[in-house]
């Protein structure tokens, strides 16, 4: 059987600080600002896709407040069509009670953010940021437009070079 070709898009560290240096400077970077200096999240950090972002909101922003939670729904580029979030028992304790910020890299089919939700169930208000969105209404902050095509992120490059033992060139 032949290995169907996924169409694939290359989204570069330059590009995501770009990204988020527009974002920080809009209209919207300025309210999100604001709402979360009164609301004092939680970032949640949907691991392994959102970590590297919320590491980024963390600094722009000044949010200490940050914790990781593993979300497994792929098997490579397979979508496995379930989500099992691990460890909630323990992150319901820590996110009650709070406006909790949901950091993930892509938010395609909404599996993995309504699994977390669902999960958690805790907090008293949740907002949702991620690099691609495929439906900015269910998204309240994210970076760019989600077209269906594969993501590679930098950090996944760079794993495969790494393993490779490609060097930088």
């Amino acid at each position: 059987m032949a290995e169907s070709k996924v169409q694939k898009f290359y989204y570069t560290y330059d590009q995501m600080v770009l990204d988020l240096e527009r974002f920080y400077q809009s209209k919207e970077g300025q309210m999100f600002r604001v709402d979360y200096a009164v609301k004092k999240p939680i970032m949640l950090a949907l691991s392994r896709g959102g970590l590297v972002l919320t590491q980024y909101l963390g600094y722009l922003y000044d949010i200490r407040d940050v914790v990781a939670i593993p979300s497994l729904g792929y098997e490579d580029t397979q979508d496995t069509e379930k989500r099992i979030i691990l460890y909630s028992d323990q992150f319901r304790k820590i996110v009650r009670d709070r406006h909790l910020l949901i950091v993930d890299d892509i938010y395609d089919s909404g599996r993995s953010v309504n699994a977390v939700l669902e999960e958690l169930a805790t907090f008293s208000s949740y907002g949702i940021f991620t690099i691609f969105s495929s439906d900015p209404n269910a998204t309240q902050y994210y970076l760019r437009k989600h077209n269906g095509e594969w993501v590679e992120f930098p950090w996944d490059i760079d794993v495969r070079r790494i393993k490779r033992g490609g060097g930088l060139g």
